[in-house]
């Protein structure tokens, strides 16, 4: 949120303490279900999805708070795919991402792991992404072994020695949307099977509209005829959604950024009355108030004191400067949400 004593930098919140769209109760019950899923015989895939800007990432991060406030047992993994360059690196991230959130004392764990990321993708291509000491363990397994194990005995190695750890792991993945469609598709191989360790759960975070068109991109599936929701079915067994911004908590972002930004008091002559329903149809999502504002603070503070022009760029702070006539905001709506 814009405010007075800090620049807007989109950041996602850390903690629910920071939360304000009362979304606290949501993250317990999503936290309880995962927690309710865990077994060390399956692995389970939880997807929470919404549209850009509507704080994902927030409300995992306050799910992952919760988990473990009141299930401290559990270790979580942050898996950042989009963050390496191809499908090798992505392969590697994945499992120097469990590896790295072991306890020291799992040194077997980490050697199992390591080894089914060697089986898993070319060995020279994994060395320079997998970092630390996950790098050297794949470097020795390349210099010490003349053969490599099947996958599936690498695989069931690696799942053994994670039950006997006892302790349950969340794999956090976050911003899957961002992936090009050769590297989404290496990704739900990874949660599909790669990585379907007994024992480890996931929790999915993306937009779905963003997924099924990169799924279409990849020539999976066909976009317009149901086979891109089947086919994340058959991925995320348990969809979850971030709850949509309701009308009065709109309002009260929008009028706390208002009161803070604007010279005077938006509500005072009831000026800005009549464009309510533009306002609430075009910032939908907390991210998308907060930039309006955050622009609107820039922009006003340049333009003349006249009611026209405060008017136009408090609706459209992006056309400043340009003579955009007001009646283009009306059509900025659908008519069931337009200007009386």
């Amino acid at each position: 949120m814009v405010g007075a004593s800090a620049k807007w930098a989109d950041e996602p919140l850390t903690s629910a303490a920071e939360d304000d769209l009362d979304r606290g109760e949501y993250a317990d019950r999503a936290a309880a279900l995962v927690a309710s899923l865990h077994s060390f015989e399956s692995s389970s895939v939880v997807g929470l999805s919404g549209p850009w800007g509507s704080g994902k990432t927030s409300l995992v991060n306050m799910i992952v708070e919760s988990l473990q406030r009141e299930h401290p047992e559990w270790i979580v993994a942050r898996f950042t795919p989009w963050a390496t360059s191809d499908v090798p690196g992505l392969l590697s991230e994945f499992y120097s991402s469990i590896a790295h959130s072991l306890p020291s004392k799992a040194k077997n764990v980490r050697k199992a792991l390591a080894l089914t990321a060697l089986v898993a993708a070319p060995a020279t291509a994994l060395i320079p992404v997998a970092g630390g000491s996950v790098a050297t363990l794949l470097k020795r397994f390349v210099e010490a072994s003349q053969a490599k194990p099947p996958w599936d005995i690498a695989f069931a190695k690696a799942s053994a020695q994670l039950r006997e750890l006892g302790r349950p792991i969340l794999v956090v993945v976050d911003d899957i949307d961002r992936l090009q469609p050769e590297e989404l598709m290496a990704l739900l191989r990874v949660v599909r099977q790669l990585g379907r360790f007994d024992g480890v759960d996931y929790l999915l975070a993306y937009d779905d509209e963003t997924v099924f068109r990169t799924l279409a991109a990849a020539q999976i599936v066909d976009r317009t005829d149901g086979t891109a929701e089947r086919f994340m079915e058959k991925i995320v067994q348990y969809p979850l959604f971030v709850p949509p911004l309701l009308r009065h908590q709109q309002l009260a972002r929008i009028n706390r950024g208002l009161a803070h930004v604007s010279r005077d008091d938006p509500n005072e002559d009831g000026r800005l009355d009549t464009m309510l329903d533009v306002f609430l149809a075009l910032l939908r999502t907390p991210r998308s108030i907060d930039r309006y504002l955050a622009q609107l603070e820039h922009h006003l503070p340049l333009v003349p004191q006249t009611e026209m022009g405060l008017l136009k760029v408090r609706l459209t702070p992006d056309l400043w400067g340009r003579e955009v006539p007001l009646e283009g905001c009306r059509h900025a709506c659908t008519p069931s949400q337009g200007v009386p």
